[in-house]
């Protein structure tokens, strides 16, 4: 048997604070009214951040009120990921929406680490800090596709 091609390899991005320039921001508003709960064009998020991974990719996460004190869930989050080609950013993934017990403004996530593999210049894979009233928990997320699933989930001391 012969190997079908090169090992794939991974380079791990810098995370960084990112001041949002108007472009991003007008790419956050449009997305966020797509992935707003409720019906198409819904309302502006309560509260978002903004991350830097490596030089030319920028994360938002971002949520809107959703109490429901039965289940624990105080937001309603998700997060885009997106990359600068040629000088223009454009949306790559996203994760969520999704329940989240953490408290705004505080959001559902925040990336510990980012990797790009193969000759991605985006992140493809993302260690991801959940933020949960209860506590926080290390995800590990992949892109497939234009979205990003979950492959791990667990709690610091049992990771």
């Amino acid at each position: 048997m012969t190997p079908s091609g090169a090992r794939p390899t991974t380079r791990r991005l810098a995370i960084g604070t990112l001041e949002p320039g108007a472009e991003l921001s007008r790419l956050l508003e449009s997305a966020s009214r797509e992935l707003a709960p409720g019906a198409a064009g819904g309302s502006a998020p309560s509260s978002v951040e903004w991350i830097a991974l490596g030089e030319e990719s920028a994360w938002a996460s971002f949520s809107w009120p959703a109490a429901d004190p039965a289940t624990g869930q105080a937001q309603l989050a998700s997060a885009i990921v997106f990359h600068r080609r040629s000088g223009r950013w454009e949306r790559i993934a996203d994760l969520g929406p999704v329940p989240s017990s953490a408290e705004i403004p505080t959001p559902a996530w925040r990336p510990v680490g980012a990797y790009a593999s193969g000759s991605a210049g985006f992140p493809t894979i993302l260690l991801l800090e959940a933020l949960e009233y209860e506590g926080a928990h290390l995800d590990i997320w992949i892109e497939r596709g234009g979205r990003y699933e979950r492959i791990y989930e667990g709690y610091y001391w049992g990771c």
